[in-house]
């Protein structure tokens, strides 16, 4: 009986790091979104050079993806400004 329980526990293991495999850290979802926003950034002045070049007259997709470029980038200052805010909070407790 103990033997079986035994043989059960890597069961365990393997269900524990199979979960934590899938869940991405916090740096990597952070990066992924950093590049995000770049590239949010990159289409918003390719959309520009692209407008005043000539190669394009859509005046509403260039706005669009300038618009699109700066929320994002807003967001992504807003992210920061929480992050060092619980840094700053988390400096401030005494242990």
């Amino acid at each position: 009986m103990i033997n079986r329980i035994g043989n059960n526990n890597h069961l365990l293991n393997n269900t524990i790091d199979k979960k934590k495999d899938k869940t991405p850290s916090f740096s990597d979802t952070l990066e992924k979104y950093i590049e995000s926003v770049n590239n949010d950034q990159i289409a918003a002045q390719d959309s520009i050079t692209k407008f005043l070049k000539g190669e394009t007259k859509d005046v509403h997709s260039t706005i669009i993806s300038i618009e699109k470029a700066e929320v994002s980038l807003q967001m992504m200052l807003q992210l920061r400004n929480k992050v060092i805010q619980g840094y700053q909070e988390i400096m401030r407790i005494q242990v």
